[in-house]
């Protein structure tokens, strides 16, 4: 059965393209049937078009993106702006499209745009679309001053279920400052050693989101331990 995988976070910029490219090219070097989506995009398509690279264009553009507005606004506002409108029915029908394809795929990475609870469609957000498939919740969070109630603010709108199934990945947790230290320590105690992951600052995203060079030990360790918590656990 397909598992979907639900990409949000605690606000906008805060890596889940970056981060939802380097699990699909992970998941395609274990040999797994692997898709990668961004129903909905605003602005550009530069996000959709580093999915498609991170699967080797195995999708094409519209096939990953079918929806996009030009206005760099949240996908609902950019929708209504140009007298569009998106349903969570159309976004769900397009996810479970993908999710009967044959070969059926083993994962489906979905991208969302914005935070939890931007406004996303008209009348639905990313909380909606994973309560809507009963998806595996991945949250990226900045780790700055003043994330942890950004994370908090999310975390408590969690039913108990999606509380076992939510796990969040701190960008830029690798102790650099004081302020990353004890977010990271704060976070771990909180929510669990199994639900929360470290994202490392990268050098260059460009280059490891696009395929240019192999995967750093760091990432595929992230990436293979975020998936082992999700599979070691018999009810999700």
């Amino acid at each position: 059965m397909t598992k979907i995988i639900v990409v949000t976070g605690t606000n906008t910029g805060v890596g889940k393209t970056v981060f939802s490219a380097i699990l699909t090219r992970y998941l395609l070097e274990l040999g797994l049937n692997v898709r990668a989506l961004k129903p909905l995009a605003s602005g550009d398509r530069s996000d959709a078009e580093s999915l498609a690279i991170a699967q080797n264009h195995g999708l094409a553009l519209d096939e990953i993106n079918p929806w996009w507005f030009p206005q760099a606004l949240a996908p609902a506002i950019a929708a209504k702006n140009m007298g569009r409108s998106v349903s969570l029915q159309d976004v769900a029908s397009f996810i479970r499209q993908h999710q009967r394809s044959r070969p059926q795929p083993d994962w489906l990475i979905v991208e969302m745009a914005g935070g939890l609870l931007s406004p996303y469609c008209e009348d639905g957000d990313a909380l909606d679309l994973i309560r809507r498939f009963r998806a595996l919740p991945l949250v990226l969070a900045d780790n700055r001053l003043g994330v942890l109630h950004q994370i908090e603010c999310v975390w408590r709108l969690w039913s108990s279920s999606e509380r076992k199934r939510a796990r969040l990945m701190l960008k830029g947790g690798d102790g650099s400052s004081e302020v990353q230290t004890t977010n990271w320590d704060w976070v771990q105690g909180r929510y669990g050693a199994d639900q929360v992951f470290q994202f490392p600052e990268l050098s260059d995203p460009t280059q490891v989101r696009d395929g240019s060079i192999p995967l750093q030990p760091t990432l595929r360790d992230t990436c293979a331990r975020l998936i082992a918590s999700w599979q070691m656990d018999s009810e999700i």
